[in-house]
This record gives structure tokens, C-alpha cells and sequence, in this order.
């Protein structure tokens, strides 16, 4: 098993407010790309616009999917991308649940591969909700648009969390 970063629990950092009745100061925000291999039907998130040499094993680019904290604060989770190859095909999973994640890991075998930024598992002010989707072999899709074309191709799972839609 791959180990986890300490950081999955939810963080407890002080709240920053402007005044009575404000929103919340969020911090700096990162956008999460998008990539998409329309061999295996693999949605592949990062928050390197370049790809990391996804583009090189054929995935295409479809833009910034959403934004997530660079930085912990209150209340908020790391979303964590893991990764399994079978044969030739490559699946990605993303999870910010320490169950969800040890499940992934261990009966599924699937590699962490890294933090994607900070979202939130509940809904506050200024953020916009995360659904994700899944095909067979894991294929899972985060999205704030369940109308989009991609969607038809893919099952309804669930409220997946919140994020930003904007920088």
C-alpha cells in the first residue's frame, strides 16, 4: 500500500473574515484541468496545465474543470487522484474520503497520486457543487455541469463535494 498524506483529515486552520455578516476569505485559488482519452474513456484531473504528459499518451485537453484551494483552511479536504493500469488502459479515481481512499488502495490497488488542491465536503457560501460520475474500470468524472455531452456517456454516483467555478 502507498502511503497517504497526513493531510486527508479535514484542517483546522482559523476562519479570516472581513467583518459582521461576510463571506469567507478563501485564499488563493488553483485551476484543475481537464484532460480526456477518448480511447478508454479516462478523465485524467491535474492542476499542471501542461498535462503531465497526458496529452502525449493521448488525452485531450477540455479546459479547466473547476478551482480548488491552494492551502488548507477549515472545513476543507484534500481531493486526492489515484491511478490503476490494466493492461494498456489507464483509470483514474478521485476521493477525498479516508475510507474511500483506503478501499481504493487496497482491494482495488490503485496508486495515490497526489493532492489536487482543498475542496469542501459541505456547502458554503461562494462555491459551487461537485457531482461526480463513473463508467466500468473506475473511469470517474467530476463535474459541475451534468448536462454537458460527456454525462450521457457516464452513471450519476453522487454529490461528490464543493469547489469554485472561478478563480
Amino acid at each position: 500500500m502507498n502511503p497517504n498524506p497526513a493531510d486527508r483529515k479535514e484542517h483546522a486552520l482559523p476562519l479570516q473574515t472581513t467583518g459582521p455578516g461576510s463571506n469567507l476569505i478563501y485564499g488563493k485559488k488553483i485551476p484543475v484541468y481537464r484532460f480526456y482519452n477518448p480511447e478508454n474513456q479516462d478523465y485524467f484531473l491535474t492542476t499542471d496545465h501542461k498535462g503531465e504528459k497526458c496529452v502525449e499518451n493521448g488525452y485531450l485537453y477540455q479546459g479547466i474543470a473547476f478551482y480548488t484551494l491552494k492551502h488548507p483552511i477549515v472545513g476543507s479536504v484534500p481531493l486526492v487522484r489515484l491511478h490503476i493500469r490494466v493492461n494498456t488502459n489507464h483509470a483514474h479515481s478521485y476521493a477525498w474520503e479516508k475510507e474511500e481512499i483506503d478501499e481504493l488502495q487496497i482491494k482495488h490497488k490503485m496508486i495515490y497520486q497526489g493532492n489536487l488542491g482543498f475542496i469542501f465536503p459541505k456547502e458554503a457560501p461562494g462555491l459551487v457543487c461537485l457531482q461526480r460520475c463513473y463508467t466500468k474500470n473506475f473511469h470517474r468524472l467530476i463535474t459541475i455541469d451534468l448536462e454537458s455531452e460527456d454525462m450521457i456517456k457516464h452513471s450519476y454516483e453522487k454529490v461528490f463535494g464543493y469547489a469554485f467555478n472561478s478563480p
